[in-house]
């Protein structure tokens, strides 16, 4: 009788998890499915082009055919179809997925490093470089190599 109630009870949640799943896939595909003027499939592109994509991460969500990018991608045409402005849909995707995804980041306290951490690590290249290049210079003369043969 246990097994009987268990196998039924497994059934009814495998069940369960099927129509959440159906469910789910008919909720993207109503979202993908949704038509835009002309005038906001141009400004879909344009934003779809200033995104990275999470998963590429060297390609706009326009360019990347991972499944995340055309969710992301639906995502945008919805906010579109909501009559949401481009930096409304910005704001939104950056607070969803963190200033990451934007290829243009805001230069604030947070992307500091970003924007000035290359120019950082440049400098003390060329500080370690000219220090050792000084150091060479001083420590190496004829003597020393006529010594060392």
């Amino acid at each position: 009788m246990k097994k009987l109630f268990n196998h039924k009870l497994l059934s009814l949640l495998f069940a369960a998890v099927l129509s959440l799943m159906n469910l789910t896939a008919q909720a993207q595909d109503g979202m993908a499915s949704i038509t835009l003027s002309p005038e906001l499939e141009q400004r879909e592109h344009q934003l779809a082009k200033n995104l990275r994509c999470l998963v590429c991460q060297n390609q706009s969500i326009a360019d990347s055919g991972a499944g995340l990018a055309d969710d992301l991608k639906a995502e945008i045409r919805l906010q579109l179809s909501l009559g949401k402005s481009d930096e409304e849909i910005v704001q939104h995707m950056v607070e969803r997925y963190g200033e990451f995804i934007n290829y243009k980041p805001a230069f604030n306290s947070t992307t500091f490093l970003l924007w000035v951490g290359p120019a950082l690590v440049l400098g003390l290249m060329l500080v370690l470089l000219i220090r050792t290049i000084r150091q060479q210079g001083k420590g190496l003369n004829m003597r020393d190599s006529e010594s060392a043969e």
